[in-house]
């Protein structure tokens, strides 16, 4: 399995989630995933998730779904005394897991009155000489580009040092409130998911083959991996981002 990369490419992603009364839809979709998540709320806890797996790397992605039933319950806006249930991101499908975190997110600022729509836009060129970049816009307005090399950001200067890999550890007033942090998150993520189209694997039968996978995300978790095979149907959208979440408004569907 192998899959090279087209000089002058672009990885784009974009994330969606608005919100109704009682309701949000959101969805992400890139190159090679597209999950959509449904939530539903009593105005101050999930009362139900249903995340959809429509376009996927792995035959047991989609089994990730009902991993979600681990957020319901969980608080629109956390505090100490209702903090909601401890969960590991490592046992979801990492892509489910972040639509699902962006609509409650969206649900708390839609009840707030801060908007009911909220739309991110990613774009990440191709890495030459182990260099690239990575914007993230917010509805249009660009918030962050970020210069990378060798995983590393090197600028802006607020950001340099942060590393891809790992756990996310911020430089000291780099985050300035909850809306940064979650750009920053989002394109992170980004940065850390475009490099699996460039990855270059020997012919593997099985996600229990793929070096560096053990345990990282649903599919790689022991019980699954060995289940796991590879249906990734990738796309590319160096030219325009107009089809990425194309369905979106018809698949929201609020009553």
């Amino acid at each position: 399995m192998s899959h090279g990369m087209t000089p002058g490419r672009l990885y784009r992603r974009k994330a969606i989630a608005e919100a109704g009364k009682f309701e949000t839809f959101a969805a992400m979709e890139d190159d090679f995933h597209h999950f959509t998540v449904h939530l539903r709320h009593d105005g101050r806890h999930v009362t139900e998730l249903v995340g959809e797996a429509v376009r996927f790397p792995w035959t047991t992605c989609p089994g990730a779904t009902a991993k979600l039933e681990q957020l319901i319950g969980a608080p629109l806006n956390p505090t100490p005394e209702d903090p909601g249930r401890k969960t590991h991101i490592a046992e979801h499908c990492t892509h489910l897991y972040d639509v699902a975190k962006f609509a409650i997110a969206q649900s708390a600022r839609s009840l707030s009155g801060q908007g009911q729509r909220r739309q991110y836009d990613i774009t990440i060129p191709d890495i030459i000489d182990g260099q690239t970049t990575g914007d993230i816009s917010r509805d249009g307005a660009p918030v962050f580009h970020w210069e990378i090399r060798d995983r590393v950001v090197i600028a802006p200067p607020a950001f340099a040092g942060h590393k891809l890999p790992g756990r996310a550890q911020w430089p000291k007033g780099s985050i300035v409130d909850a809306d940064a942090l979650e750009a920053a998150l989002m394109l992170r993520r980004a940065l850390v998911i475009f490099r699996g189209r460039m990855s270059e694997y020997p012919e593997i039968t099985s996600a229990d083959q793929v070096p560096g996978g053990f345990a990282s995300c649903f599919t790689y978790q022991p019980e699954n991996a060995p289940n796991g095979r590879w249906v990734m149907e990738e796309m590319n959208y160096t030219a325009s981002a107009d089809q990425l979440l194309a369905d979106f408004a018809v698949k929201r569907s609020f009553a």
